[in-house]
């Protein structure tokens, strides 16, 4: 009786170890920035970003990195799209004064976009 239980024990600790990191969400991206945006209420200049994610719920946090630098840290959110985008894309949209505002990033290969 006593092996039964630890061996038990021991497949749900494998199991836990196999699911947490499959649950995680992380990456990087290339993205190039060709107006001033609004991204979660902050100013994210034109230029060559680096994007770095991660998240292990619905919420991500994300990094804007310019040549190997921070310069900007949100909070998005994941989500689960239907089908693998085709390419890095932002998703531009307008505020009711009429400026730029970043409203999500969907990734070359991945069935996730990430929202502000």
């Amino acid at each position: 009786m006593f092996k039964s239980k630890n061996l038990i024990w021991a497949a749900t600790v494998i199991l836990l170890l196999i699911a947490i990191p499959a649950m995680a969400v992380e990456g990087t991206a290339k993205f190039v920035v060709t107006d001033t945006l609004s991204v979660a209420g902050n100013v994210l200049k034109p230029g060559e970003y680096d994007v770095k994610w991660a998240s292990s719920s619905p919420e991500a946090s994300v990094v804007f990195m310019s040549q190997g630098k921070a310069v900007l840290k949100v909070q998005g959110k994941i989500e689960e799209l239907n089908a693998k985008t085709d390419s890095n894309s932002l998703l531009i949209m307008k505020d009711p004064s009429g400026k730029p505002v970043l409203k999500c990033l969907q990734f070359n290969g991945k069935k996730i976009r990430i929202t502000f």
